[in-house]
Order: C-alpha cells, then structure tokens, then sequence
C-alpha cells in the first residue's frame, strides 16, 4: 500500500513540476512581449493578437508587469 502511495505522490510532484514549468515559459513569452512593445520594436496590435488577448487586455497586463506603456498618439 506504501508503494501505491508514494507512486501517486511522485507523479503528483512531477505534474506539478511540468505545470510550473508551462507556467514559467507562458510568463517568459508576455514578459517578451511587454518589452518588445515597450521598446516600440512591436505593435500593440501583434502582441496582444499572440497572446490572444484584446488590446486593452495586453495593456493592463503591461502596466501590471511594470512596464511603460507605449505611446500611442
């Protein structure tokens, strides 16, 4: 019974692992893009479309991330 337990435990840890692992690539991908468009080296329209995202969505996640947000005048 020991060895049922600590089998669902260790695949139990591994799956927590692979999930922050996918997290960790999802926050490295729009911290990418924040600075990309921050840097104006990509539009607001590109970045927020990759992340499947609004426009006003990618925005606030810009700001919450503590980036300048570009000008867009």
């Amino acid at each position: 019974m020991c060895d049922v337990a600590e089998r669902l435990e260790q695949r139990e840890i591994k799956r927590g692992i692979e999930q922050g692992i996918e997290l960790g690539i999802e926050q490295g991908i729009e911290l990418t893009l924040y600075s990309l468009t921050a840097n104006g080296k990509l539009s607001i329209s590109d970045a927020s479309e990759e992340l499947h995202q609004t426009e006003e969505e990618f925005l606030t996640g810009m700001k919450n991330a503590g980036y300048e947000l570009p000008d867009t005048k």
